[in-house]
């Protein structure tokens, strides 16, 4: 309480630091670039493709084979890329492939283009598998509400650390 610029530190530094890490710290899932290649070209792979874009999720670029594709991510223009087969209105298979160098995202692409694919196909057809996804406790898939508590928790300690090495500092500089 002596020290009047120690209190400024202890109040003022862990709130600047909670407001701008809670706010820097975030895995959500937006505009992701995905690389189409449609060999089927028919009114169902159209129309999941139209399911993908109105998502949000995802900037949508074509290319006509898979060659081009995979250019497209090796460059790293892309994070994905969704396959249509030539039969895929008649065997309904098509094929993901994401990104890995970056395991996080990859996977949240993986799960998050899972999820918008397989919620449009139960909507739309009858698969033989029904599969119900559902999120608990964070169904807006929003991570900086659950972020926040770990970085203050590391600001708390972060901010005790340093006050603990000034007073040592302080302490004995008048020794």
């Amino acid at each position: 309480r002596r020290d009047r610029r120690m209190i400024g530190m202890m109040i003022v530094g862990p709130l600047v630091q909670l407001i701008v890490l809670g706010y820097a710290a975030n895995l959500d899932v937006n505009d992701i670039p995905l690389v189409v290649v449609d060999r089927d070209r028919t009114s169902a792979s159209r129309e999941l493709i139209d399911a993908v874009r109105a998502t949000g999720y995802f900037q949508l670029h074509a290319a006509a084979s898979f060659r081009a594709a995979e250019a497209m991510v090796e460059r790293g223009e892309v994070r994905a890329i969704l396959r249509f087969p030539w039969d895929f209105d008649g065997s309904g298979k098509l094929q993901l492939i994401a990104d890995g160098s970056d395991s996080n995202s990859a996977q949240l692409v993986v799960g998050q283009l899972s999820a918008t694919l397989r919620e449009h196909l139960l909507q739309n057809s009858h698969p033989p598998l029904e599969l119900i996804s559902r999120s608990w406790f964070n169904p807006n898939l929003d991570d900086r509400d659950f972020f926040v508590p770990g970085i203050m928790s590391n600001v708390v300690l972060i901010a005790t650390m340093i006050l603990m090495a000034m007073k040592v500092v302080r302490e004995s500089g008048h020794g």
